[in-house]
């Protein structure tokens, strides 16, 4: 047990915040579910995966986007290890967010609230979002702009762009950003012309 609580201490040292390194290791040192540091991701920051032995997934495993911050590395993980914890006690039959997933993620968080883990802004934003209804990284802009603070490299945002701007995203495909719609942008897109709803969170790089 020792070694496994080592090996797991050395691989997620780089990850996490120091103060949070002991529950962390916790979570995952008895093996009952697997841990994958993954390569950035634009279309999500982390995922869980039931065991599907049938598909040579003998193990539940959780994967991490390995380019976050230790703060928003560790709100994610919290989130995907809620995702474990409800799977083992209801299967499929709780809802992805529903009232399970959110009274476990509260309860994995609330662990290292007030023990120096996060600054005390961004404690605070995390106490604020736990109190909404879906407290998830990304349904809660607030949160999610309040993590990517800390980055190191500060990306382009599509709502930081003025209107008019031509953009392209990640894979590729380039718009002109238009009107908002609730928290995302009807933006055109330069190729077939067609318009569609983009998030203002968007990772972007501006042409021209």
């Amino acid at each position: 047990m020792k070694d496994v609580r080592a090996m797991f201490e050395r691989g997620l040292r780089p990850y996490v915040p120091a103060a949070a390194l002991p529950e962390v290791v916790d979570w995952f040192s008895e093996g009952k579910v697997h841990l994958r540091i993954s390569r950035p991701r634009h279309s999500k920051l982390g995922d869980y995966r039931p065991a599907q032995p049938k598909l040579g997934l003998p193990v539940p495993r959780i994967s991490i986007n390995g380019n976050l911050n230790s703060y928003a590395f560790l709100v994610t993980l919290a989130h995907e290890f809620a995702h474990h914890r409800v799977w083992e006690r209801h299967g499929p039959k709780a809802r992805a967010h529903g009232p399970e997933w959110q009274s476990d993620f509260r309860d994995l968080i609330n662990r290292f609230l007030g023990q120096g883990v996060f600054p005390a802004e961004l404690e605070g934003q995390l106490v604020m979002s736990m109190a909404r209804a879906k407290a998830s990284t990304c349904a809660d802009p607030d949160l999610y702009r309040a993590l990517r603070a800390y980055d190191q490299q500060q990306a382009i945002r599509l709502e930081d762009l003025p209107g008019g701007t031509v953009f392209a995203l990640p894979n590729g495909r380039q718009f002109k950003k238009g009107a908002l719609r609730r928290n995302r942008f009807l933006c055109r897109d330069l190729v077939n012309g067609r318009e569609y709803c983009v998030a203002g969170l968007a990772e972007v790089r501006v042409l021209g």
